[in-house]
């Protein structure tokens, strides 16, 4: 009886995911007359009446943020603009104001994967146990700083979308994240 309960729940919501994973509502006709009886986001609709899901997203995250209070934008300069893909820097840079940062500034350097950081053992140490990784963070102290400064109450990444669906919405600020807060 659980296991019927449960599909109950989780069929519409695998059924949505489907649909928007295969591109579906981006370009087909909604299923469903958009209203406040049926989503909160009614204003927000494409074209061939679906809902903008991407755009609802960041319309609801964004509010009250301006570069100078967004941590993001602090973390655009420790993760370096570079890593942005370029199909979606301009626009993501644009969204959130940092349009001016530089992109020719490197930001976070990666230490090689198969360090004893990155397999799990994590573990107090000095910096005499591992002088090449004491050194690798004393290079890198200055973007240390900055991300421990980006880790503000205000924060918000723009969902860019290569395709307009929430499916594509791209994360390259997430390893970056991982590695900083590892070496933090």
């Amino acid at each position: 009886m659980l296991r019927i309960t449960k599909f109950k729940v989780m069929l519409p919501l695998i059924l949505a995911f489907a649909a928007v994973a295969a591109g579906g509502m981006s370009e087909t006709k909604a299923l469903f007359a958009i209203s406040r009886d049926t989503t909160s986001a009614v204003g927000l609709v494409r074209l061939d009446g679906s809902v903008n899901y991407v755009a609802a997203v960041n319309q609801r995250l964004r509010r009250r943020l301006t570069p100078q209070n967004n941590g993001y934008v602090l973390w655009l300069r420790v993760m370096g603009v570079r890593r942005l893909p370029e199909s979606v820097r301009k626009q993501a840079l644009a969204m959130c104001g940092a349009e001016g940062l530089p992109e020719n500034e490197p930001g976070w350097n990666e230490y090689d994967p198969d360090t004893v950081f990155d397999r799990g053992a994590m573990h107090l140490w000095k910096a005499q146990d591992d002088p090449a990784f004491a050194a690798y963070l004393k290079n890198q102290a200055k973007l240390l700083d900055l991300a421990t400064a980006a880790a503000r109450p205000r924060w918000w990444a723009p969902s860019v979308s290569t395709n307009g669906s929430l499916a594509w919405v791209l994360l390259p600020h997430l390893n970056p994240m991982r590695t900083v807060a590892l070496a933090l």
